[in-house]
């Protein structure tokens, strides 16, 4: 037995539910303001038809007759025109619209009667053919009217009873058999009209009702959008924050157990070397992460500039050489004779890449070697192959290796976070190439990496952008100037670790210096013109490092104090902002001393007694065959170094 309201047992169809009393009021706000609005254009094809009546009707009613009835039409009009700018006047809100929907029902309810009125005034004595234009006249107001007002059932139903009804009355009062019949007629359409206005009704209903959940579900996705971006804000604002709370202590540890290795004993040394290793492997997982989240939120940009390739990989090779050495391994290089002197790249990018390809050749290389190879892939670009001779990697794992946070089983030497491949291989795509693997296992691997790389003249570059950072900003100091008597260095940091990790950091350089805690402090020392260089830490209370600068290049005289910035944030929005303030250089945290020594014999040579070291020769260059590389366009035998 069912309970009354319940579908029957068994029925799995969803009863539409009752709706709500607000979503109710809404809906008839929504079909009164909808009614209202449509009056102007209602009223005047009303008013057009009652002249085309007038004028059908003119030979046989009585004039007074038809001046009365014409007289009512014209004033209905004129009343629902002005009820009509009243509301527009207005704009009632939905406590109101219960008003104008009672003042609406009159207007229609007077409207549909005179309106019914037309067949009695106007039938006896007309035409047989005027009588049944006058008949298919009402029924086409009283379907425009349903028309008109389909969306609201109770005026619908109220239009078709002010027309239909008196019509229904009047031919029942003929007490003829046609006028029976005409009534029978009339009873049957109006129920017809009826049923209509009240399934159209519901159909009406429900899209007013979809368009309520369409614009509720926009406002909160608008809504949601916004706290996206107010959370992708925060999120950009708290990496910022941590990678500058990280590497500052970071700064502190590598700075010191450098400084402090020289110092000890073979086995002291030792241990100092572990904290060494690890603190480096938490500044490239630092960078990994943070480069990670760049490219989240599109910010990884790319800066093409000139740029010589074979520099920006012998270096990448150089400082690696090292490491493979330590591994037993041999580390080759091989680039060939056509390879362009200048292109058009992001350098930094590249040795980004590289570094990964070949720092990761090493690490899961246990005997062998690793070759890299380099040449022109086709015009416009260049092609660098890293080849090893490790234990490979299965094809079903060849596509796994470069998302973020994926990592092969322990059994090929678990280590990192998973996150240099899926940076490399985007950044590599950003760079107009890509990165693939060839690899079985058994059998080594061979990771290729493409990038465009459009020639630049010799003398463009040479007269355009320079190829690295550290030649962005000139100064005025002589390079081969001798170091003078009592120079000295400032340090203006406020953090004092930092500041006793590049003190001493100078001092082993042999370079004397001085130390401040803050921007308005460091404009105060510098005026007194005693130093040949500054470290202007960036982030400072009280006058950060940028604005401390820019005050004083609009101070100092025509010899250019060189001012180098130093802070945790390694972006290349803040080494663009230093450069912006005035400052000649950017030198990141956490650095080493041989960081700090290069930005000195660049920027403040006399410093260190001399001018800058020369980039020392390529060491054991010879000619031999290349190694058998993947599909790259053919190149000319290159040069290996090894």
């Amino acid at each position: 037995m069912n309970t009354p309201g319940t579908a029957p047992a068994g029925d799995n169809r969803t009863a539409p539910s009752a709706p709500r009393s607000d979503e109710v009021q809404r809906l008839s706000a929504d079909q009164t303001a909808s009614l209202q609005l449509a009056t102007p254009r209602l009223v005047a094809m009303a008013m057009a038809f009652a002249l085309g009546v007038t004028a059908l009707v003119w030979p046989t009613a009585p004039p007074a007759v038809l001046a009365t009835w014409l007289g009512l039409r014209l004033l209905v009009v004129v009343g629902r025109l002005v009820d009509h700018r009243a509301y527009v006047a207005e704009a009632p809100d939905a406590s109101r619209q219960l008003h104008w929907r009672r003042r609406l029902q009159a207007w229609v309810l007077v409207d549909g009667v005179v309106w019914s009125a037309m067949v009695p005034l106007f039938q006896p004595g007309a035409s047989a053919m005027v009588q049944g234009l006058l008949l298919c006249g009402v029924m086409g107001v009283a379907t425009a009217s349903m028309l008109a007002k389909f969306s609201d059932f109770p005026m619908a139903l109220l239009a078709l009873g002010a027309v239909g009804v008196p019509q229904l009355v009047y031919f029942l009062l003929l007490a003829t058999p046609e006028g029976v019949v005409a009534a029978l007629a009339a009873l049957l359409y109006m129920l017809a009209m009826a049923v209509e206005a009240r399934h159209s009704q519901r159909r009406m209903n429900e899209t007013l009702r979809l368009r309520h959940e369409v614009a509720v579900i926009a406002d909160e996705r608008s809504r949601a959008l916004q706290a996206a971006e107010a959370a992708d804000r925060a999120k950009g604002r708290f990496l910022a924050a941590v990678s500058h709370e990280m590497r500052t202590p970071l700064h502190g540890i590598l700075g010191m157990a450098q400084l402090l290795r020289d110092e000890l004993d073979h086995a002291q040394r030792w241990r100092v070397d572990v904290v060494q290793r690890s603190a480096e492997h938490l500044h490239r997982v630092i960078d990994d992460l943070l480069d990670l989240s760049r490219i989240e939120f599109g910010r990884q940009a790319i800066q093409p500039l000139p740029m010589a390739p074979r520099q920006a990989i012998a270096e990448v090779f150089d400082l690696l050489t090292p490491m493979a050495h330590q591994a037993g391994l041999q580390l080759r290089l091989a680039m060939a004779p056509d390879l362009p002197e200048w292109v058009l790249a992001d350098a930094a990018r590249l040795r980004q890449v590289l570094h990964n390809l070949v720092g990761n050749a090493i690490k899961f290389t246990t005997q062998g070697e690793v070759v890299v190879q380099v040449q022109a892939s086709g015009p416009g670009q260049v092609c660098i192959e890293v080849r090893d001779t490790g234990p490979g990697i299965a094809e079903a794992d060849l596509e796994r290796i470069f998302d973020p946070f994926e990592q092969l089983d322990p059994g090929h030497n678990r280590a990192g976070t998973g996150l240099g491949l899926a940076i490399a291989r985007t950044l590599a795509r950003a760079m107009g190439g890509d990165l693939t693997c060839q690899s079985a296992p058994g059998q080594g691997s061979t990771f290729r990496f493409t990038f465009a790389a459009p020639l630049v003249p010799a003398a463009a570059a040479a007269s355009g952008a320079a190829p690295t950072p550290n030649s962005q900003r000139a100064h005025n100091a002589d390079s081969s100037a001798p170091a003078q008597a009592g120079a000295l260095v400032l340090v203006v940091d406020d953090n004092e670790v930092n500041a006793l990790v590049a003190t001493a950091m100078l001092a082993r350089l042999g370079v004397r210096s001085e130390v401040v805690g803050d921007g308005l402090q460091a404009l105060q020392a510098i005026a007194r013109g005693r130093y040949q260089a500054v470290l202007m830490d960036c982030q400072m209370p009280l006058l950060d490092g940028w604005e401390a600068t820019r005050r004083w290049r609009l101070l100092e005289n025509a010899q250019r104090l060189p001012i180098i910035g130093v802070t945790a944030n390694a972006s290349a929005d803040t080494l663009q902002a230093c450069l912006n303030a005035g400052m000649d250089d950017h030198l990141p945290k956490p650095f080493l001393l041989q960081d700090l020594k290069a930005k000195l014999l660049h920027h403040a040579p006399q410093l260190l007694n001399g001018p800058p070291a020369a980039q020392p020769p390529s060491r054991h260059t010879v000619q031999t065959p290349s190694p058998d590389p993947l599909p790259c366009t053919p190149a000319p035998s290159p040069t290996l170094r090894a």
